[in-house]
This record gives structure tokens, sequence and C-alpha cells, in this order.
């Protein structure tokens, strides 16, 4: 098993340490980019709940070749705060 399917196995089962340790690696990168981007402290650690769940959803409907799991997942969260964005 590689490492990109150790985490999404893990991410999928709900592993509490690796949802910690997920959240201490890309939480605050990904912050850093709402706030970069006009948003707020409050609306980062909504987009970031939010983009977890698209990554759940998506893995659990479709196999999905992910190369990189931090990758994607700062993808799903940053294309949420575009969406998001774009509605207000």
């Amino acid at each position: 098993m590689t490492e990109n399917e150790d985490c999404i196995r893990k991410f999928m089962d709900g592993d509490a340490a690796f949802l910690k340790q997920l959240y201490a690696k890309n939480y605050f990168g990904v912050e850093a980019y709402i706030l970069k981007n006009s948003g707020t402290k409050e609306q980062a650690r909504d987009v970031f709940q939010h983009g977890l769940l698209v990554l759940y959803t998506l893995l659990k409907k479709e196999k999905l070749q992910i190369s990189n799991f931090d990758n994607y997942l700062f993808t799903a969260v940053s294309y949420t705060h575009l969406r998001a964005h774009e509605t207000r």
C-alpha cells in the first residue's frame, strides 16, 4: 500500500490520530491562503471543514487516482473557497 493509499484509508475510516495530524499539517496553510484571498479565520475554518466533506464525498463516490493526498486536499479546499467567494 502506498503512502497516499494509506492516507485515504485512514481518512475514510475516520482515524482520529490521522485526522488530528491532517489538521496540524494542513490547516494553517489553508488559513493563510484564505486570509491572503480576502477571507477571515472563521471562513477558513468553515472552508476547511467543507473541503474535507467534499473530499470525503468524492472519495466515497468515485475511485480517484490521487498522487498526493495533501495537495488534493488543498485543491479541494481552495476550490471550495473560490466557489463560496463567487456566490457573495
